[in-house]
Formats: C-alpha cells, sequence, structure tokens
C-alpha cells in the first residue's frame, strides 16, 4: 500500500479531496475525525483518561460529549496540550494498526488530518498532500456546512498551522479554488503525476523507455 497524508486547515475541504480519491482510485481512506470518534468512544482506554482528566461532566453517561470538551479545552491552551497528550498516542496507534494491517497489498491508503505532524502520524506517510484554500472560501464553508459564526471560525483558523507551515511539511500542494470539479481535475492531475513517479521509481536502473 502507498500512503498518501492529506492534510489542510479546517474548512480547506480535505475530507472531500479524500472521498473524490476515493472515488478516483479505490483508495482506502482514515479519516481524522472518526478516527477520534473511535479513540473516544464508551469503554475505551483513552476515554477513561479523558474523563478522570476533565471530568465527568463533559460526559453524560459515560460518553463524551465532544462539543463540552472542546468548549473546555479550546479556552486553555494547557488543556488542550493535555488532551492532545492522551489523544495523539491511541489515535497514531490506531493508523498503524490500520496500515500494518494492509501493507501488503497492492492500491492507495489516503490518511486524512489537519495535524499529522503534530500527532506524529506523518512518519506513516509515502508522501503528504496540502489541500490549500483561501481564507475566505474557508470560512464561507464553515459557516454553511458547520454553522459557525465569523468569529468562531477565524478564531479556530488561528490556532491551526499557517500555510507556510503547512507548504513546509508538503511534497505536494492541491489548490482547491471552492468549486468541486476544479478540485477534483486538480486531484486527478496529481494522482497522474503520482502514477508517473511510482513508474519511475519501479523503472529498472538504465531504462529509457
Amino acid at each position: 500500500m502507498y500512503v498518501i497524508g492529506l492534510t489542510g486547515g479546517v474548512g480547506s475541504g480535505k475530507t472531500l479531496a479524500a472521498e473524490y480519491i476515493n472515488e478516483l482510485t479505490g483508495a482506502q481512506l482514515i479519516i481524522s475525525d472518526d478516527i477520534g470518534k473511535e479513540v473516544m468512544s464508551g469503554g475505551t482506554e483513552c476515554t477513561r483518561r479523558i474523563i478522570n482528566t476533565f471530568g465527568s461532566e463533559i460526559a453524560p453517561a459515560g460518553i463524551i460529549d465532544r462539543k463540552a470538551l472542546a468548549d473546555v479545552v479550546f479556552k486553555d491552551p494547557g488543556k488542550k496540550r493535555m488532551l492532545e497528550e492522551i489523544v495523539h498516542p491511541a489515535v497514531k496507534k490506531y493508523i498503524k494498526e490500520f496500515i500494518d494491517e494492509r501493507k501488503d497489498k497492492k492500491g492507495l491508503i489516503v490518511l486524512e488530518s489537519a495535524i499529522l505532524r503534530e500527532s506524529h502520524a506523518d512518519i506513516f506517510c509515502d508522501e503528504i498532500w496540502y489541500i490549500h484554500a483561501d481564507a475566505a472560501s474557508r470560512t464561507t464553508r464553515l459557516q454553511e456546512s458547520r454553522g459557525y459564526t465569523q468569529e468562531k471560525a477565524l478564531s479556530i483558523m488561528d490556532k491551526q498551522s499557517s500555510d507556510e507551515e503547512f507548504m513546509s511539511q508538503a511534497d505536494r500542494v492541491i489548490e482547491n479554488p471552492g468549486k468541486k470539479e476544479e478540485l477534483k481535475e486538480n486531484l486527478k492531475m496529481a494522482l497522474k503525476s503520482l502514477d508517473q513517479k511510482k513508474t519511475d521509481i519501479n523503472r529498472p536502473t538504465g531504462s529509457r523507455n
């Protein structure tokens, strides 16, 4: 399996991009939000540690209310770091096991996450693609899809890595101008380039054909 790490800020369209790659190639997807729900589901060690750390009020009936948890940690950088120290290792373990079970098969795995580097999940990726969208488009998308106010959208974006930081860790930048067909076409071109790259890697030494 060849693993593409797909990253980008909130509202950039990276989950949609992952779904398009699946549609175009049949790639298996690891979506960060889904992993988060999995490792914080009822009964997991991660869930128990979060409740012990942040109190039962964020977990009615033993089930974590992710909005309540977010309200607690994103107002306090110290608490955010405490949560990351619990969740990131659990997420990394999940990703490693998922990839290890499939590593000898052919095809693509797309690992979608805004925090590939921070969670150290980038070590599982053969290359990293950054989905780039301008701040105005991202803000509009968050307002329409999640009901965020402009202030909340901008506040979340400000806490994430900058374009420059994302680009510094990326092997390829995929532009998302805002129209779905344009994003899909940009992904098609990137996948075509990837196919050529893999062909070149596998070509016998000295071949010129």
